[in-house]
């Protein structure tokens, strides 16, 4: 009786996102999602991110795909700790 009181909160401890290998996914929305799921501070991170490159006057369809590229270099500065 005495082990399940040790087992039972184990198994909450060690979920099944933090045992998954989210570089296994292509670049996008599911390694994101994963990703996600191991450190929930990655969407205020992206959209701080977001927030910086429309500041800094980049927009959506502006050509070239500036707004993504400033948002994932800026992401990959701030997960650097």
């Amino acid at each position: 009786m005495r082990c399940i009181a040790f087992v039972f909160p184990a198994l909450f401890l060690f979920s099944a996102a933090s045992a998954e290998n989210c570089q296994q996914y292509p670049a996008g929305p599911a390694r994101f999602a994963c990703a996600n799921a191991k450190n929930p501070r990655l969407i205020a991170i992206r959209d701080r991110c977001k927030q910086e490159a429309e500041n800094s006057g980049l927009r959506v369809g502006g050509g070239g795909g500036a707004l993504k590229g400033y948002v994932q270099a800026c992401m990959s500065r701030s997960r650097r700790f």
